[in-house]
């Protein structure tokens, strides 16, 4: 097939630089923002998705199910439908995981619109759905430890001024993994691609066994890249990022006992979410990555 835009080359200019929450700037689409409060993801978009709006529209089924299958056939993963996103040349369709597993990733159906109807190519970036299927392994891994982290994101925000982002913006703009509310998980496939292996080999191994691959690596986050990062919003609308608050939340962390061993980052934006990007707007302020990490063991 004769694509319009070669698939490696699409992938990196659709997802170039993204992060957990990608949104690449559409010179045809205001920046417009919106009260964490208020943010479900409206306005996301990726870079020149103006051009293929119609055709994705249009098109938005089959290439709903093009992601579906392509899921199913290279992961043997069930997976809904949370976004689909209009790119240059394809539509990125964000997907969360239906089976024991928690994660958030995407899938890229490149267009020919030399076609009529459009011919589809599916793919995604290079290890996204790997990394995403490892994260939510290991949350599924240590749910119980877990727990605990849901606890401490809840009491910090009931001390502090501070909320989490909504369920519907998570669904609509995720891709990187487990995430919720009040933080993330992300890691390193080359880091734990022999668990990711055996995973895929045998994906109906129950929780213990899961578990024993991870306890295995004996995990020490100044060598493996396993991040828990925590990111709150100001709660009171058109405030800005506090450093007391961070300050007092990294403090707070810093006395934790019984998390998952990780390296633990703290992230506190303003109340304003950039649409296009599902970020806050302006920087955040807590840990520096890779520099005050706080590495529980």
């Amino acid at each position: 097939m004769n694509l319009k835009i070669p698939i490696l080359l699409a992938i990196a200019l659709i997802m170039g630089g993204c992060g957990i929450m990608n949104g690449s700037q559409d010179k045809d689409t205001k920046s417009l923002t919106s009260s964490v409060q208020d943010y479900n993801g409206q306005g996301f978009v990726y870079r020149d998705g103006s051009k293929t709006t119609e055709i994705v529209a249009a098109n938005k089924k089959e290439i709903s199910e093009s992601a579906k299958n392509y899921m199913k056939l290279n992961y043997n993963q069930d997976v809904n439908i949370n976004n689909v996103v209009p790119a240059l040349g394809a539509a990125v369709v964000h997907v969360s995981s239906k089976d024991k597993l928690e994660y958030f990733t995407s899938v890229i159906v490149s267009l020919d619109t030399n076609e009529t109807p459009p011919k589809f190519s599916t793919t995604s970036q290079q290890y996204e759905v790997e990394k995403a299927i490892v994260s939510g392994l290991y949350h599924y891994s240590y749910a119980e430890e877990f727990k605990k982290v849901d606890s401490f994101a809840k009491e910090v925000t009931e001390k502090w001024d501070v909320v989490g982002l909504n369920e519907k913006a998570i669904e609509k703009t995720s891709s990187g993994g487990y995430v919720n509310p009040f933080y993330y998980i992300s890691v390193s496939p080359n880091d734990f691609e022999d668990i990711y292996k055996k995973y895929m080999e045998n994906p109906s191994m129950s929780l213990v066994d899961v578990r024993g691959l991870f306890e295995e690596k004996h995990i020490n986050p100044e060598d493996l890249k396993l991040n828990i990062s925590f990111r709150f919003f100001m709660s009171k609308k058109g405030a800005k990022a506090d450093k007391k608050v961070a300050d007092e939340i990294i403090q707070k962390l810093k006395s934790v006992t019984g998390f998952p061993v990780g390296s633990y980052a703290v992230f506190v934006y303003g109340n304003t979410i950039v649409n296009k990007d599902g970020m806050g707007e302006g920087s955040s302020i807590g840990t520096v990555p890779t520099v005050d990490d706080i590495n529980i063991k």
